[in-house]
């Protein structure tokens, strides 16, 4: 049966982030806080560094059906502390405000009916940013979920490609298909950006993310 696309972006709004990524997890300062503030969300094949805020002060945590969160006590993912397949509504004393990184992966597979996703991704629905539901439920059809990105802000690659990809989302799955990608980066929210590699990292006061490729 052919799922309307109204149903299927109603059912996708509590998951998807703006750019169209998949949340993998919430993170919480003060148990299930309804304040914005108070949450962070983590996308699906990232590891992210927590800032300021969050840093040694997450006390519950949130997780999408079908993904896995890893928590570390040092940044930089030092000294690991729990895996997570499930929500933890409060944590207890030896894991409550001392999670400083996190990585988060969501299985590769398509919540939808395969022949369903298929045909979508043929249609070009993968890389529509007017589709954003797309992806989260046809992450294998779509090729979304090969690699695992490090989220590094205020960060870009010095050598990059001249291509300009106007969403995350279509970034991603074209260095995903690329063997000779090592990364992408969001311009200052202007456009992104594939990083040829190695590496090198450089600084710039605008703003851009660098999503580095996990070898």
């Amino acid at each position: 049966m052919e799922v309307p696309f109204y149903t299927l972006i109603v059912a996708s709004l509590s998951v998807i982030g703006v750019s169209g990524q998949e949340h993998c997890a919430k993170l919480y300062r003060h148990g299930f806080s309804t304040v914005r503030a108070d949450v962070l969300f983590v996308y699906s094949g990232t590891k992210v560094d927590l800032k300021a805020a969050f840093n040694n002060a997450v006390s519950s945590i949130k997780i999408q059906p079908g993904c896995t969160l890893m928590a570390y006590k040092q940044s930089n993912y030092g000294e690991f502390m729990f895996k997570a397949t499930s929500d933890m509504s409060e944590l207890d004393s030896t894991d409550n405000d001392k999670i400083s990184s996190v990585k988060c992966f969501c299985e590769c597979t398509n919540k939808m009916q395969d022949s369903l996703c298929i045909q979508w991704k043929n249609s070009g629905f993968c890389t529509n940013a007017k589709l954003p539901f797309v992806v989260p439920n046809c992450r294998k059809a779509c090729g979304f979920c090969v690699n695992v990105y490090e989220r590094i802000e205020g960060k870009y690659c010095s050598a990059y490609r001249t291509k300009h990809y106007g969403t995350d989302i279509d970034a991603k799955l074209a260095c995903d298909q690329d063997s000779e990608c090592h990364g992408y980066f969001d311009n200052c929210g202007t456009y992104f950006l594939l990083c040829d590699g190695p590496i090198s990292e450089k600084t710039h006061s605008c703003g851009p993310i660098l999503y580095r490729k996990e070898a």
